[in-house]
C-alpha cells in the first residue's frame, strides 16, 4: 500500500504545504486535559482536533547514562488514526551507540506491528536506514516531523539533523480521508505503545530530553504549538502500582516545547 521513498524535494514540498504564514493565537483557548498513564512514554499527548503536521526538535543526549535504568530510549512523533498508529523516532541502546531513525507502524486495536523501517518491512523503506549510512551522534540536535498529504493521502516522516545539516525522510501512501485525532510527542522505552520497558529507578529525577520548536497544524492549515483548541495532557510513564517511572515537565514559555525525565 506504501510507496517508494519520494525525493528530499518532495519530502521539502510536503513541508512547506504543512506550514502555512501566521502562528494561531493559543493561549485563551488552551485546554488542559488530565494527565495520562502509558506504559512506555512520557511526554505530552495533543487531542480534539484532526492534526495534518507534528514537529519537534530535541537534543540527543548520551544514552549511557541511563544504562542503570532503561535498555535504552527514542525520542518520537506520533500521529493516531485510520486504526493505526504511526510512529517516528531516533533511538538508540544505552551503549553509546549512535541514534538510529526508524518508523513503525501498529494495528490500534491488536497492537499488532503492521510494518516498521527497521526489519525492512515497509515498501519503499530508505536503504540508508537499514545500512546505518543515516544516524546521529549524541550533542546533535534533530528535528522529527509528520505530514499527512490530504489530497493524495501521502503520509511523510522527516529527520532533520539540525546540527549536520542534513535531510532525510520516509514516505508511504495510506490513502485519502484518515483522521489523526491524536498525536504524542516525547521519549520512549518500550518497543512499542502498549509494552512496558525493563526499569530500575534511578536514585534521583535524571533528565532525559528537551523538546523545542513544536508545532502541530490542522486541518485547516491552522498552526499552533504545543496548547491551543485542543487538550494538551501530560503522558507519564508508569510500572507496577500505578507508580510513576518517567514523566514530563510543564510547557515552556513559548508552549512549544517541554523536558522530560525520569524519577526515582
Amino acid at each position: 500500500m506504501s510507496r517508494l521513498t519520494r525525493s528530499i524535494a518532495l519530502i521539502a514540498a510536503a513541508v512547506a504545504l504543512a506550514l502555512p504564514a501566521g502562528l494561531a493565537a493559543t493561549a485563551a483557548s488552551a485546554a488542559t486535559g488530565p494527565v495520562t498513564p502509558t506504559k512506555e512514554e512520557a511526554g505530552y499527548q495533543f487531542t480534539g482536533a484532526q492534526f495534518r503536521y507534528a514537529q519537534a526538535s530535541v537534543y540527543l543526549r548520551n544514552a549511557s547514562q541511563y544504562s542503570t535504568s532503561v535498555a535504552g530510549l527514542g525520542q518520537s512523533v506520533q500521529f493516531w488514526g485510520g486504526g493505526r498508529v504511526y510512529v517516528l523516532g531516533v533511538s538508540d541502546s544505552a551503549t553509546a551507540s549512535p541514534y538510529s531513525p526508524a518508523v513503525a507502524v501498529f494495528n490500534n486495536s491488536t497492537h499488532v506491528l503492521v510494518c516498521a523501517t527497521s526489519n525492512n518491512s515497509c515498501e519503499g523503506t530508505p536503504a540508508s536506514w537499514t545500512s546505518g549510512a543515516v544516524s546521529y551522534p549524541f550533542g546533535h540536535s534533530v528535528q522529527e516531523t509528520i505530514f499527512y498529504n490530504q489530497g493524495n493521502g501521502d503520509l511523510t516522516f522527516t529527520v532533520n539533523d539540525l546540527t549536520a545539516h542534513t535531510t532525510s525522510g520516509f514516505t508511504m501512501n495510506i490513502g485519502t480521508g484518515v483522521s489523526f485525532k491524536e498525536v504524542r510527542i516525547g521519549t520512549e522505552f518500550g518497543n512499542d505503545p502498549w509494552s512496558p520497558p525493563t526499569f530500575t529507578a534511578p536514585a534521583a529525577q535524571v533528565k532525559l530530553a528537551t523538546f523545542s520548536g513544536g508545532q502541530l497544524t490542522n486541518y485547516k492549515g491552522t498552526k499552533y504549538g504545543f496548547s491551543g483548541y485542543f487538550t494538551t495532557s501530560q503522558l507519564i510513564m508508569t510500572g507496577p502500582g500505578s507508580v510513576t517511572e518517567a514523566n514530563a515537565g510543564p510547557l515552556n514559555s513559548t508552549a512549544d516545547g517541554f523536558s522530560t525525565y525520569l524519577v526515582p
